[in-house]
């Protein structure tokens, strides 16, 4: 349910400087005691680092910037002048050059932790959570009393989904200073995640008591208000936070959701639609300048291209003869998927199945970066896919193998199964490189997926930005099911349903029917998966659902919006209809 709780109100003090040379985090001088880069350079540079260090201790930034740009460009090549260089990068909104300043910088200095920083700081806007993480565990490591990394390493982390890790780090963050704020609202919004309500209140409390305004201890706190039986009260504790403007719009949107889940739990679908319509809205407006720029294609216009392409495609060009495949080292010795759109029940038939002694899950971890890139975001891309020869669908293989692997991921002589629902996007890919494997996809009546969709709160993703409008989600949803059902006969996959309603009707049957499709032998362990599941850091919005086991309450649950989901309904129709649902 809370996918980036804490990030939303701190960015302003971990991401980047405040004025630009420490900004509270080591990031441009060694105030944190973190020593610097002493290289022994020409008398006449040694004097241009020695203006700009005096520039620095008398704080004078601006100054400092000016002589460090004149020094580059006089010649000078030092990981400081180029650290300050990247620092007005930032400033000016430069942010690729800032990277190529600091990735610079770093070549020169492959130890100076100040620049290790503020790369990973850099990696953090740009999305590349893993080098970011890579290098704020190195600044942890070299040098462990400096809070900020730890902090952005739990930050990171959960961007990652890597939910243990981030609780690891900021437990290490709590150990140098035990009333952090960030520290305690960041565990106890992970604790609200998985539905431990005791530990969240303990923590929300703890952060609340020395900033009695932080959004992630109001918002964990509220969710186990609303958990436990007080949704009034949690209602009163976020309203109107929500509505405050001098709150960031991000946090605002947060609370707005919070209120909106109390609402619910209230029984006032009115009220509770009201509040996740501003959440959205809020969502939409903060995240529109990284996905919604005019000269930007949105995902949902991407699926409708590339299912264009499929429907005009001759047949013939994918069914081409399958190239021999050789095996892998390290790999598993069966390979699978479940697929589906967010919030169908994934997370549940994943956990499923992962409590089979034999059976390793991927969590949603990446896999086919590589070929995505090499075959999908691009025009033709599709048709060298399934021209290519063995040897370069080899390396696509191995390049999936090795990033899964590098995420933590033992799939040595397991059965693997690959759960990521958006990877349903990418069933070329799995039809040309893994042609063996079983998919299972997920259905659930389209009405709750769309309205689960809407009132949830995501880690933002180009794909998650569809969700910030209820009428954009049910179009990204007719999108998303139009390119699967263009693909299935089309490719040639192995691929069946299961329509989540009826597996929480017939448990045992339709789990037993699960393993026997994908060739599992049954065992009664898949029946124990919840207490195995409140054990594990599930990385998904579900965390606290799939922690309670099977359950009846998530069926149906659009019918109390059933007036709010009427401009919607065109759309999802045809797919109500489709997948058997009743209408009404």
């Amino acid at each position: 349910m809370l996918k980036q709780p804490h990030a939303l109100n701190r960015c302003s003090n971990l991401k980047r400087p405040s004025a630009g040379v420490d900004g509270g985090q080591g990031r441009r001088s060694n105030g944190t005691g973190i020593e610097m880069d002493h290289r022994v350079l020409e008398p006449h540079h040694e004097a241009r680092i020695a203006d700009v260090t005096a520039a620095l201790q008398t704080g004078e930034r601006d100054r400092a910037l000016r002589l460090a740009v004149a020094a580059l460009e006089e010649g000078v090549d030092h990981p400081l002048l180029l650290n300050l260089r990247a620092w007005g990068h930032e400033r000016a909104g430069r942010f690729a050059e800032a990277l190529t300043d600091l990735e610079h910088a770093r070549d020169i200095a492959p130890d100076d932790i100040p620049i290790l920083n503020a790369l990973a700081l850099a990696y953090q806007r740009a999305r590349r959570w893993r080098e970011s993480a890579v290098l704020f565990a190195r600044v942890a490591a070299a040098a462990p009393d400096f809070l900020p990394a730890h902090l952005n390493l739990g930050w990171t982390y959960e961007h990652m989904g890597e939910l243990k890790q981030a609780g690891g780090a900021y437990e290490a963050a709590l150990a140098l200073k035990s009333d952090e704020p960030i520290a305690l609202g960041a565990l106890a919004s992970l604790a609200a995640r998985r539905g431990d309500w005791a530990e969240a209140r303990l923590f929300a409390t703890r952060a609340l008591a020395v900033q009695p305004q932080q959004t992630a201890g109001l918002y964990a706190l509220a969710l186990a208000e609303a958990a436990e039986g007080a949704p009034e009260k949690a209602l009163a504790m976020v309203e109107r936070h929500a509505e405050d403007a001098q709150r960031p719009i991000l946090d605002r949107a947060l609370l707005a959701g919070a209120a909106g889940d109390a609402a619910h739990a209230q029984g006032d679908p009115d009220r509770a639609f009201t509040h996740y319509t501003r959440a959205a809205a809020l969502l939409a407006q903060g995240h529109a300048p990284s996905f919604a720029q005019p000269d930007q294609e949105s995902v949902c216009a991407y699926v409708r291209r590339m299912t264009i392409y499929l429907e005009q495609t001759a047949p013939e060009e994918f069914a081409r003869p399958q190239p021999p495949l050789l095996a892998i080292p390290g790999t598993p010795r069966q390979h699978n998927f479940i697929l589906g759109f967010p919030r169908s029940g994934t997370t549940l038939l994943e956990n499923v199945m992962g409590a089979h002694p034999e059976v390793r899950t991927s969590e949603e971890r990446e896999g086919f970066a590589f070929p995505m890139r090499t075959y999908m975001m691009w025009a033709d891309g599709l048709s060298y896919l399934f021209r290519e020869d063995a040897e370069r669908l080899q390396v696509c293989r191995k390049t999936y193998w090795a990033q899964i692997h590098d995420q933590g991921v033992d799939t040595s002589g397991a059965i693997f199964i690959d759960k990521h629902p958006l990877n349903a996007l990418k069933l070329p890919l799995i039809a040309r490189l893994f042609p063996e494997a079983r998919i299972l996809f997920a259905v659930r009546d389209p009405r709750d997926v769309v309205l689960s969709c809407f009132r949830r709160r995501f880690a933002m993703n180009a794909a998650m930005y569809e969700f910030t409008g209820l009428e954009r989600a049910a179009l990204f949803y007719d999108a998303a099911m139009t390119y699967v059902a263009a693909a299935r006969p089309r490719l040639a996959l192995n691929l069946v349903y299961l329509k989540y309603e009826d597996f929480i009707a017939d448990f045992e049957g339709q789990a037993f029917e699960m393993c026997k499709f994908f060739n599992i032998p049954w065992t009664q362990d898949v029946q124990n998966f919840a207490a195995r599941a409140r054990g594990r850091a599930i990385a998904t919005p579900s965390a606290a659902q799939v922690g309670r086991g099977i359950y009846q309450e998530g069926a149906g649950q659009w019918r109390a919006y059933a007036k709010h989901l009427a401009p919607i309904m065109p759309i999802l129709r045809p797919w109500i209809e489709r997948f058997g649902y009743t209408p009404d």
